[in-house]
């Protein structure tokens, strides 16, 4: 059923979603592809997935109502941190997930669509992105600019979501390449039932 515009759904940029998933599973794709040293756990354990997965079945993956992508949007510390006053952006000297020239626009889209979501639909938004209502009022309220240095700065904090989860993965990956729709059914609620336990205050 399609949802009509006046609905919370009609609202949220879920196409803007898709097209940064899509972006980060090309990226897993690419990491995946290089020499296994220093290679994230997550990735070592997906290589084999990864490296065959078709393009039909990257963009099946892809269009998932939930973002793939995290900047640890459930740690209302880490964002209380980089929103205070005192909080200086001087750049990243971290063990990144992803080559750092590629994930730097990856990061910035991300911030951006997060932005936007929660202001054309807070409540789905917390769901769909991982998003703890605390980190949530922060982002709202900043400046696009302010977010876009933190995008630059904060680069190593962005992986997949769920990257200790290998078996999310796995299951996503196998019912985008196998085009089963029972099973990407049960992929997505399980990716739901894990977002929604993410946005609760704990």
């Amino acid at each position: 059923m399609v949802s009509s515009p006046a609905t919370p759904l009609g609202h949220f940029p879920f196409e803007a979603l898709f097209e940064i998933n899509g972006r980060c599973l090309e990226l897993m794709v690419e990491t995946a592809s290089a020499p296994t040293r220093g290679m994230h756990p997550l990735l070592y354990r997906l290589r084999e997935r990864l490296m065959i997965l078709t393009p039909a079945a990257r963009r099946r993956a892809a269009h998932s109502r939930i973002l793939l992508v995290d900047l640890r949007f459930n740690d209302a510390a880490y964002w209380m941190g980089l929103a205070a006053a005192s909080h200086r952006v001087i750049g990243s000297k971290g063990h990144a997930f992803f080559p750092r020239r590629r994930a730097a626009d990856l990061s910035r889209s991300t911030l951006v669509l997060a932005w936007h979501a929660l202001h054309a639909s807070p409540d789905i938004a917390g769901v769909a992105l991982g998003m703890h209502r605390n980190v949530a009022k922060i982002i709202a309220e900043m400046p696009i600019s302010r977010l876009e240095r933190i995008a630059k700065s904060e680069v190593d904090q962005l992986m997949p979501r769920w990257a200790d989860l290998s078996s999310v993965w796995t299951g996503l990956l196998q019912a985008a390449q196998g085009n089963e729709a029972n099973a990407r059914r049960l992929v997505a609620l399980h990716s739901l039932q894990l977002a929604a336990t993410e946005c609760r205050v704990t």
